[in-house]
């Protein structure tokens, strides 16, 4: 996508959800908006995830005041004042972003009803809260698989400085990781990036959204992924008590198995509501992970070994 069409896009998300027609938006909206990263525009084209944000913030912001933390360009700020919440405090540091924010929110912002703070969430402090800390925290920080974001870091340090207490709704408020074992002889043929010990999938460059080659490349083969197993849970994460396993170990019986799919569930608890990436689809921002197995394991039962860290997982061994 070249910046004349990143433009008409966004010129379109926001005639379609916040009603300001295109021929409005000033040249400084499209100098911002082409320097917007390409995963950002992704992410707003991705029609289920901006459903189910909708659907998980509308019964719980009336009223209330909101953090969103790693705003962006302000969606999630948007659609918590579109239901009813007080006032909106956004955080984000991309400076952007923050460009195309004050845009899109410029009433909000002049109303009092929002407030951007350019910072990193990870050293916010209460006394930045002006009219109370918030009784609602919505948040996309998910990531590489979940964890490449800074997710647990940030609700961290919100507890430790107070601003997150037991009272506050967190939306959504856990996370879950699982492994399928699948199979795709194409793709075995041309060759993935293998896995090596102690090597961080992050890194790996076979996780979709690192680069959108690879999720391209990926999508475009959907049809020749077979599923090899059944789906092993790595971890399950409350974003309230922040607990990680340090080592896990699964165990994988598939006699046809070229590739391990790590993939994520979240969830608002108090709703019930799930968004889940476990079906990857051409338009769909959150990819997921294809673990390429060593060629000496293939046809053979195996275990691995994850090292679980707040900021990413990591394969410890094959065996």
């Amino acid at each position: 996508m070249d910046n004349e069409e990143n433009n008409e896009f966004i010129a379109s998300v926001i005639d379609q959800s916040l009603g300001l027609p295109p021929e409005e938006l000033p040249p400084v909206f499209h100098r911002a908006a082409q320097s917007l990263p390409r995963w950002h525009l992704l992410m707003l084209q991705d029609r289920r995830r901006m459903e189910y944000y909708s659907d998980v913030i509308r019964p719980k912001v009336e009223g209330k005041i909101v953090l969103d933390v790693g705003t962006g360009s302000g969606i999630l700020s948007h659609l918590a004042l579109k239901w009813g919440a007080k006032k909106v405090y956004s955080i984000e540091q991309n400076p952007a972003l923050q460009a195309v924010y004050r845009h899109l929110m410029k009433i909000p912002l002049k109303n009092g009803k929002a407030e951007l703070i350019c910072d990193d969430a990870q050293f916010l402090r209460l006394e930045q809260f002006h009219e109370g800390p918030p009784d609602v925290v919505v948040h996309e920080l998910f990531g590489s698989i979940g964890m490449g974001e800074n997710l647990i870091p940030i609700f961290r340090a919100l507890s430790s400085e107070g601003i997150l207490t037991h009272k506050t709704d967190i939306v959504p408020d856990c996370l879950e990781v699982l492994v399928r074992p699948v199979w795709s002889e194409l793709i075995a043929k041309e060759g993935v990036v293998p896995a090596f010990d102690d090597y961080p999938l992050d890194a790996m460059n076979v996780f979709g959204c690192q680069t959108f080659w690879e999720q391209d490349y990926l999508a475009s083969r959907a049809s020749n992924w077979q599923m090899a197993g059944d789906s092993q849970r790595l971890f399950k994460c409350n974003l309230r008590d922040l607990n990680l396993p340090d080592l896990v170990e699964l165990s994988f019986k598939a006699s046809h198995c070229s590739h391990l799919k790590l993939w994520m569930k979240i969830e608002d608890t108090k709703t019930g509501l799930i968004h889940a990436n476990d079906h990857q689809e051409v338009d769909t921002h959150w990819a997921n992970a294809f673990l390429s197995i060593p060629n000496w394991l293939r046809g053979k039962d195996f275990k691995v070994e994850f090292k679980i860290y707040p900021n990413n997982i990591q394969v410890h061994r094959f065996f």
